[in-house]
């Protein structure tokens, strides 16, 4: 697969990336996968839920990457706050978990997410994906 050619422009105010997850290791891990098949995407980082919402509403992100356990709010609802605001509707959304895809499928589907990925993924698939969508931006 090629690298993305599509130039970003430095912004303090969007980022194309949301990562929201509780453990740090897997957050720098999967930005670094990413960073490195897309070196000029913005990304930005968040612990937990209520923290990737503050920050979903500051940047505006393209794309929200999110687990579903973490402390003070989880990924289920986070996003179910995201898709009730109007600035943020269009982010696109990957929910990535090790829980059963049937356990939450209703919710994940009522709530539009995009990307539901079950652990352990192939990162191919996801920067197969993350091309395809800023492809379209």
């Amino acid at each position: 697969m090629k690298k993305s050619k599509k130039r970003l422009t430095p912004s303090t105010n969007k980022c194309d990336l949301l990562i929201v997850d509780d453990e740090e290791n897997y957050r720098v891990l999967i930005g670094m996968v990413i960073q490195k098949r897309f070196p000029d995407l913005r990304i930005q980082y968040a612990a937990d839920g209520l923290e990737g919402l503050k920050k979903a509403k500051a940047l505006n992100p393209s794309i929200v990457w999110t687990c579903v356990r973490m402390p003070r709010m989880d990924g289920i609802e986070m996003i179910e706050r995201i898709r009730q605001n109007q600035g943020l509707r269009n982010a696109k959304i990957i929910l990535c978990t090790g829980y059963s895809w049937e356990y939450m499928k209703t919710r994940i589907l009522e709530l539009g997410v995009d990307k539901f990925l079950h652990k352990p993924f192939a990162f191919e698939e996801v920067l197969s994906l993350i091309a395809e969508w800023l492809s379209r931006e």
